[in-house]
């Protein structure tokens, strides 16, 4: 983004892992942050145990690293640089719990889920009465998000004193990370904002505007909800994807990667006693992506990048 010529900061908006992605490329220095953040990533190690403690224990250090060198006084300076950035407004989405996903119980969580998981086969009402969409938001930015699915938005400001809570509730997962709870709303736990937005799609919320709305992704279609990933069928529609210039790889790009998909989380368990496996995998993936936003960043700066867009 060095090139641009409009002055107009850029509002940035993510979910959990996404959300972490958007804070590193927040940075004065984007590109060493966001490999910063895929080395600490990649090393997390659960060979000895996968209970809450240690996701979170692996999840402190991850964004601690990439945030700033591994201690609070580097933390305390990369806050600083993403909320003075005068080129980008970040947005981190989260989920604040209500009524049963809100208990402290791990037995009451799950059951919360089971039922939004059977209401989710029939609808896109499975967390009503249980999820409250929040944004915490830059101060300076203007935007307000609506919502246009029936799910209200708490817009929160996200502050110096928030901030590495606030990233780290967008990427809380339900039952196998304790809920993040802030000094100001104690009785609320905040979970991943990937339960309401697993792939935030502006239709749902973002102010409506004639400006273009750039979208890095992985996959060639979104998924609205967390639950939506089980239905293969329910995608998001056209409708809400006004103006979103999609980048995303091509199906043989994902064919040429290691096992011919993309890592997910389930890699951390398939491969908990083989760790090294992983560790294999993922960096030749980081390898293959690097080469692919090279050729990415060539195509821009030929001028013939709109002979290899085509409509969503």
């Amino acid at each position: 983004m060095a090139g641009r010529t409009n002055p107009s900061p850029i509002d940035l908006y993510g979910t959990s892992v996404g959300a972490f992605k958007l804070a590193a490329a927040a940075r004065h220095a984007p590109s060493q942050a966001l490999a910063t953040l895929a080395q600490a990533y990649i090393a997390q190690s659960y060979e000895t145990a996968v209970t809450p403690e240690a996701i979170a224990a692996e999840t402190r250090k991850t964004l601690m690293r990439f945030l700033g060198d591994g201690t609070p006084a580097g933390v305390t300076q990369g806050v600083l640089e993403i909320l003075t950035n005068p080129r980008y407004h970040l947005h981190i989405g989260a989920v604040r719990a209500h009524g049963l996903l809100n208990s402290n119980m791990r037995g009451s969580k799950q059951l919360a889920l089971t039922r939004a998981f059977v209401r989710a086969m029939t609808g896109r009402s499975a967390l009503r009465g249980m999820g409250e969409r929040t944004v915490f938001s830059d101060p300076r930015s203007r935007h307000k998000f609506h919502a246009q699915d029936t799910y209200p938005v708490n817009q929160r400001a996200l502050t110096a004193q928030n901030f590495f809570d606030a990233l780290r509730a967008s990427g809380t997962i339900p039952i196998y990370m304790q809920p993040v709870r802030f000094a100001d709303d104690r009785h609320h736990g905040y979970l991943d904002g990937g339960l309401l937005d697993y792939h935030p799609v502006p239709g749902n919320f973002w102010p409506k505007s004639d400006h273009i709305l750039l979208y890095p992704h992985f996959y060639e279609h979104f998924k609205i909800r967390w639950f939506d990933k089980f239905a293969p069928w329910r995608k998001a529609g056209p409708r809400l994807l006004e103006n979103v210039v999609m980048v995303t790889p091509s199906a043989g790009f994902i064919r040429s990667l290691p096992d011919a998909k993309l890592p997910s989380r389930q890699d951390f368990t398939k491969y908990r006693r083989r760790e090294h496996l992983r560790f294999d995998k993922w960096q030749q993936i980081v390898k293959q992506t690097d080469a692919l936003g090279e050729t990415f960043i060539e195509l821009c700066k030929s001028g013939d990048i709109a002979a290899h867009i085509r409509p969503l």
